[in-house]
């Protein structure tokens, strides 16, 4: 009981750092669970003309990233494995992270955005900075050309993840955020004044290729390589029609691809009768 009111003081104080009011919640108690686990469930709305879709972006616009990649993977790291980062790592180096999730917060940075000309936004989050690319370029229907050694990371997460075996550009990284401007030099500027690490890192393009460049090498971002579906370009759907059941890997990159909302119906023809699955080309966008 004790550790439940920990928690609860500590939700709250975070919805009142973020303007949140906490409507309520539930709590159960299971005997297979090793740990505590949060479920946070966010409403929010706001005018049409201040949505910053990333229709908002085009090709020759700056991509701006916000603030440290892999934060919240570092501190996790910290927290779960320190006993193992320590074994290579000094405590005082590994120290300087105890409270690096104080910076996993993208409000400030968001503020600062819209208010010097951001076109469109993006926040990093699970899969890490490549899959946030990878939905920026299918958001905003633009290719990529991004310089991997300009994207901010500390040092100490370099070392914590290779430790781990851990590729720090496809960590959670709550608290880092992709900016889309014509206008980088201003943003900048204002991200400098609030003592927020930001960077260049390359623009969008008029053609498809997602290029990562690296000095003289260049890859280009791949999906698949993260072993997800076939991305399916989602900005003019209204209605998913007649979908019965989805593989797990399919309904996730329809999620990270910018839905929403979703509607879904039965077959017409019935097909849950027959406990089939639907494949991609029984699905109907219009």
């Amino acid at each position: 009981e004790k550790a439940l009111k920990e928690l609860t003081r500590m939700v709250d104080k975070a919805c009142g750092e973020c303007g949140i009011q906490l409507a309520g919640g539930h709590t159960e108690v299971s005997g297979n669970a090793s740990s505590d686990m949060v479920t946070i469930t966010v409403t929010g709305m706001c005018m049409k003309n201040e949505l910053m879709s990333l229709r908002n972006a085009s090709a020759g616009m700056a991509v701006i990233a916000a603030g440290w990649i892999a934060i919240e993977e570092s501190a996790y790291l910290v927290d779960e494995h320190r006993d193992e980062l320590l074994k290579r790592l000094p405590l005082p180096y590994v120290s300087k992270m105890d409270n690096i999730a104080g910076h996993a917060c993208t409000i400030p940075a968001s503020r600062i955005a819209i208010e010097n000309g951001a076109a469109a936004m993006h926040d990093v989050a699970q899969k890490g900075i490549f899959a946030a690319l990878w939905e920026l370029s299918v958001g905003s229907r633009c290719g990529l050309n991004i310089d991997l050694r300009a994207i901010p990371v500390r040092q100490e997460t370099i070392e914590f993840c290779e430790i781990m075996g851990i590729n720090p550009y496809e960590a959670a990284s709550a608290g880092c955020m992709l900016v889309i401007t014509p206008q980088s030099e201003k943003i900048l500027e204002a991200f400098s004044a609030a003592d927020i690490p930001a960077a260049v890192i390359g623009c969008l393009t008029a053609d498809n290729d997602k290029k990562i460049i690296n000095g003289d090498e260049v890859r280009y971002l791949d999906m698949r390589k993260w072993d997800w579906s076939t991305p399916i370009d989602f900005d003019q759907m209204r209605v998913l029609k007649y979908v019965y059941a989805l593989d797990a890997d399919t309904f996730y990159n329809w999620m990270i691809s910018g839905v929403t909302l979703i509607y879904m119906e039965i077959l017409k023809r019935k097909i849950w009768k027959r406990k089939q699955r639907v494949s991609i080309k029984d699905i109907e966008i219009i």
